[in-house]
């Protein structure tokens, strides 16, 4: 949908943003459309003090204009009030700490309801919040672990937001399997030609992230669109769901690569993520807990709320894989060996 003259949309900038957790890069996505959009007139983006040296990330944010916010997590909320003066709009991305996330997000929260410039805030939680509470199934499968505990808080932060009764409108946002999760297997693709997953039945409706940005963007900029999800709960996935072999095929047919797909245990997954530097323990533990919904076949639904906030389709998984081909194409030494191991399986057979 174009900004120009739309019932819905506005060409004023309406003050200052607020998104969390920008040294994280769910939270620097978020940032990053909103600075694109232009929307508003400051974005301020909040990081770790013991994350901002040395960050790609806050150092791309920063070129783009950003007003970067140090704040210690483990603060009292009144650190928050502080960092939230005159603030119109927040995206809350849940500060990641594998232990004390809703602690940590909830303080931000109640400093959100002690601002009264504050008018609108938009909660980015995760599919996996859905399955806790009421006594439902947790995707651990009854298992236990962090990644059965993420959601959980996942779900004790949305029910916070549902509480804010200071705050003036607010949006919950879960996303689904974002599709820049696979950046966390790139390095096994590559140097191993496998695409691991820990089923191969299982089906999942790749998002990218980058749609989500866009979306959060846009409903922070056209006040009808909010209002029309104004105290909802929206899941946003792709647009079709695949299992890991399909996934596969299309990543194959869209690079030009002969990648194999693996079932691997939790275990396996644990470790194979356990060896990726650039992963912190919350972001383990959201895709190991996105893998165990996606075993007991959890992650099958497609939703439409997506399209309907951007006004168009939102990016396949075909599309995606062709603008990160160089993230996922195998390394030639790994090409080389395989076609030495094809010649000699063939010379052998003769």
């Amino acid at each position: 949908m174009s900004s120009q003259t739309s019932t819905t949309s506005t060409t004023t900038t309406r003050g200052k943003v607020f998104v969390t957790e920008g040294d994280a890069w769910v939270g620097f996505y978020a940032a990053y459309s909103l600075i694109k959009q232009g929307h508003f007139n400051k974005v301020f983006v909040g990081v770790r003090k013991d994350r901002r040296q040395g960050s790609d990330l806050v150092q791309q944010l920063e070129t783009m204009g950003a007003e970067i916010i140090e704040y210690d997590p483990t603060s009292a909320q009144g650190n928050w009030i502080q960092h939230l003066a005159g603030v119109h709009s927040i995206v809350l991305v849940p500060v990641h700490d594998v232990q004390h996330m809703a602690k940590y997000s909830i303080n931000v929260l109640k400093a959100a309801e002690q601002e009264q410039a504050c008018k609108q805030l938009v909660l980015w939680s995760a599919m996996g919040a859905a399955y806790i509470g009421g006594g439902g199934t947790t995707p651990a499968g009854g298992q236990g672990g962090n990644e059965e505990a993420i959601f959980r808080q996942f779900h004790e932060i949305e029910q916070a937001v549902h509480q804010c009764e200071k705050l003036g409108k607010w949006v919950t946002l879960r996303l689904g399997f974002l599709m820049q999760e696979f950046f966390a297997l790139s390095s096994v693709m590559q140097n191993r030609g496998l695409f691991p997953l820990t089923t191969k039945s299982g089906k999942v409706a790749p998002v990218d992230v980058k749609d989500i940005g866009r979306a959060t963007a846009k409903l922070l900029a056209e006040p009808n669109l909010f209002d029309k999800y104004h105290k909802q709960t929206v899941s946003l996935t792709g647009t079709h769901a695949h299992a890991g072999p399909a996934l596969v095929e299309i990543l194959n047919a869209t690079i030009d690569a002969q990648i194999q797909f693996q079932e691997v245990s939790l275990d396996q997954m644990r470790e194979i993520l356990g060896k990726n530097e650039k992963i912190d323990q919350t972001e383990q533990a959201i895709f190991l807990g996105y893998l165990c919904l996606l075993k007991a076949n959890k992650l099958e639904t497609v939703t439409k709320d997506l399209h309907t906030i951007l006004g168009r389709n939102p990016t396949d998984i075909k599309a995606f894989f062709q603008a990160n081909r160089d993230s996922f194409r195998p390394h030639r030494s790994h090409v080389q060996a395989c076609a030495l191991k094809e010649a000699r399986r063939e010379h052998q057979q003769q």
